[in-house]
């Protein structure tokens, strides 16, 4: 038995960042069907041939139906534009010898599709048995539903493929074994996330947990495709998942624990997400390239408490991983003696996300004055520090050198001899710490995004294109020229504010183009009006142009400024309710 769903768009992808948007053309990008097949042999594998031939697919297949007592899923192997292997997996305790089952699979050309009414996006991730965040590079307008299996067979040992966290900018996945097992090599993950209900296919989410569960269908399809994915891992003992009873308006599903380790199968409450299509085509258009969901990298500074994980509670308020944060360092015993309390839980925090990396800044102005440092004379303690970076984990860390450079209360070097200094001191320190074994460090020049106004400033505090990786810039809510004292700011006066902070943007982002860097805010944030009349105060405007422009050009991390008052969104007494509600509806 065999239907197909074809899903008809372009093949002209565009990075999502990227301004203008490619023109669509009409061709297939994905395709729904359903196939039966039994088990004879655990070494045996079945080929599906596609309907339509792809450049680079993504396929989603399951659950199975439960003609067979014994527990199985579906696992991949070989995934090339015209097919893909197949088995249908049983646990290692058991024969891995299954009787005849029913499975749909949704194949979808990579990349971001808008199909039928709603919005598609499919990749692949690299994952193992941690968690491996994906951060889509443009939020869904609500949390899509994500179905994701295995496209590799990297591990002999069997694994079901587990979400969690699912929300409009992302999610986690993860890769998981026999509760007796544990640990797994890294598998190629396949994702698929649908933004809601076409016009020939509705999406859905179901309550689950012991026994069968019956979705809510709303609609009717003569000859049916049903693909689903658990979304939540809200017990941690290995599930999968089986239907049964599928027809043209119904389906029950069921969570089936894996009995390696006890025979206990009752399992906590879990969310399965699902897509239910008639099969036939369904016409769309490509709209971009999902290669850039984790660009760019979402990253937020917080105040560290000691023995506590510094992103937790604010990845629980936003509903999104923090992939980036930052930390200063200033004492100069610290470059020789990094304090545990310092770097021990940034150190936790990175190992438990591989995509994750911290930011380290570099207060330079206190080991050595301008021109004792183009000497030198800082290079013992950079080199202790790149040394501890190292060895502790933090081996390809961001370093920003002397941030803010520019400004009065920095190093800020103002004559042609100290502009010169600064060059070689930046020379010095980037020398040493690319001289200490093991290190990746990605080096961040970075001024106040004001450096523009001085003519020929940023020219003569350059210190070459081999001695930068990443342009930086931070950059906050506050004019002097707009926003005063004596009154709150109007929408106009957001609005004009906006104006000139964006070709301060502008400016940065061709700086870091003709000098083929990468480019990054590790700063940027609102300004309370209570700590400066030149602050625009609660102003959701510049949070939305903020999102706009991070988005439309090519920026490979940014960082909002959590850490003071004056800049926080996510208290519960913020100053800044209505754009706090603007982020979280952003980038959440």
């Amino acid at each position: 038995m065999l239907g197909r769903l074809a899903l008809l768009g372009g093949t002209a992808p565009f990075l999502e960042f990227a301004s203008r948007p490619a023109a669509a053309q009409s061709a297939a990008v994905g395709e729904l069907g359903t196939t039966s097949r039994r088990q004879s042999t655990s070494g045996e594998w079945h080929r599906l041939s596609f309907e339509e031939t792809y450049e680079d697919p993504v396929v989603v297949m399951g659950p199975l139906s439960r003609n067979g007592g014994e527990s199985g899923h579906v696992r991949l192997q070989n995934v090339t534009g015209d097919g893909v292997d197949w088995r249908i997996e049983e646990w290692e305790h058991l024969d891995e010898i299954h009787t005849e089952e029913t499975v749909s699979y949704l194949v979808v050309e990579s990349g971001a599709h808008e199909a039928d009414g709603t919005t598609i996006r499919a990749g692949t991730v690299d994952a193992d048995d941690h968690p491996r965040s994906v951060s889509f590079s443009s939020s869904f307008e609500q949390p899509p539903v994500v179905l994701a299996t295995s496209q590799t067979f990297e591990g002999d040992d069997p694994v079901v493929t587990r979400l969690r966290d699912v929300s409009a900018g992302g999610f986690d996945v993860e890769v998981q074994e026999a509760e007796a097992n544990g640990s797994h090599t890294d598998e190629t993950i396949g994702y698929i996330a649908v933004g809601g209900s076409g016009d020939r296919f509705e999406t859905g989410t179901v309550i689950a947990s012991n026994g069968w569960v019956s979705p809510s269908l709303s609609t009717e399809y003569p000859d049916p495709g049903f693909v689903a994915s658990v979304q939540s891992m809200n017990g941690h003992d290995t599930v999968g998942l089986r239907r049964r009873s599928l027809d043209a308006s119904s389906v029950d599903l069921y969570l089936e624990e894996e009995r390696s380790q006890d025979t206990e199968t009752s399992h906590t409450d879990e969310i399965i997400g699902y897509v239910f299509g008639e099969n036939g085509p369904i016409k769309g258009t490509n709209g971009g390239d999902t290669r850039n969901d984790d660009i760019p990298q979402f990253g937020a500074w917080l105040s560290q408490n000691v023995g506590e994980d510094p992103t937790e509670d604010y990845e629980d308020w936003l509903g999104r991983k923090v992939l980036v944060s930052d930390q200063f360092i200033k004492q100069e015993g610290h470059y020789h003696d990094l304090p545990a309390w310092k770097i021990d839980p940034w150190t936790a925090w990175l190992e438990e996300n591989p995509d994750r990396r911290l930011c380290w800044d570099l207060i330079i102005r206190n080991l050595a004055s301008l021109e004792a440092g183009a000497s030198g004379a800082a290079n013992d303690a950079i080199r202790s520090l790149g040394e501890t970076l190292v060895a502790e984990g933090h081996e390809d860390a961001y370093v920003r050198i002397e941030d803010e450079f520019n400004l009065s209360h920095t190093i800020h070097p103002q004559t042609n001899q100290e502009c010169q200094w600064f060059v070689e001191f930046w020379r010095e320190v980037v020398d040493t710490l690319r001289s200490v074994d093991g290190q990746q460090f990605d080096i961040v020049w970075n001024p106040n995004y004001d450096i523009a106004d001085v003519d020929g400033y940023a020219e003569r505090t350059w210190p070459g294109d081999g001695y930068v990786d990443t342009v930086g810039l931070d950059i906050y809510d506050r004019s002097w020229t707009h926003y005063n004292e004596s009154s709150e700011p109007t929408q106009t006066d957001w609005e004009q504010t906006w104006q000139v902070l964006e070709d301060y943007l502008d400016w940065f982002r061709d700086w870091a183009d003709d000098h083929d860097k990468a480019l990054a805010i590790p700063e940027w944030g609102l300004w309370s009006r209570a700590d400066s009349g030149y602050g625009g105060g609660d102003n959701p405007y510049f949070i939305e142009q903020m999102h706009d422009w991070i988005h439309a050009n090519d920026v490979a991390w940014h960082v909002y400024f959590e850490d003071l008052d004056k800049h926080r969104l996510d208290s519960d007494d913020t100053r800044f309710p209505a754009a706090a509600a603007k982020f979280k509806q952003l980038f959440g």
